[in-house]
Formats: C-alpha cells, structure tokens, sequence
C-alpha cells in the first residue's frame, strides 16, 4: 500500500477536553471552514463526534459536497491539498 499525504485544513478540535465543544460549535466551526477541497480531520474519542458527522454530512451534501475516504481524492483535490 502506498503512503497518502494530504494537508489538514480543517481541525475540527471535537477532541478538545479543555474546549469542551458542543455539536453545535464543532459543526459551525467546520462550516465556516468549507471550502473545496476540504478535509475535515475529526477524531473517533470525541464525545460529541458522532453528533457532529450526522449534522455535517447532510450540511454539506446539500451544498454540493461528496465525500471520500482518505485514500480516493482525485488528482485536482490531492494536488490542493498537498
């Protein structure tokens, strides 16, 4: 398998125990953050995580977004991101 690198631009901080984000703040701030490409750097500990992906997905498909695992951006979105 070959190595992936792609630049984070958009840290969620949904992990932060001294922020103590609600699903609301971690969804506004990766929305303010939306542009294309974007990849959204959430973490599996998050408490209110899984909240934040079920509020986001929808978000942003609406506004036209796709979504792909790490290893799938097209040359055009891994060329922005690297």
């Amino acid at each position: 398998m070959a190595s992936s690198t792609l630049a984070l631009n958009a840290d969620a901080d949904d992990w932060s125990a001294e922020l103590s984000p609600t699903s609301d703040v971690v969804v506004e701030r990766v929305l303010a953050m939306a542009h294309d490409p974007l990849v959204v750097h959430l973490h599996s500990w998050g408490a209110v995580t899984p909240d934040v992906v079920c509020r986001l997905a929808p978000a942003l498909s609406a506004e036209g977004a796709s979504f792909v695992t790490i290893d799938e951006p097209t040359e055009r979105e891994r060329a922005a991101l690297v």
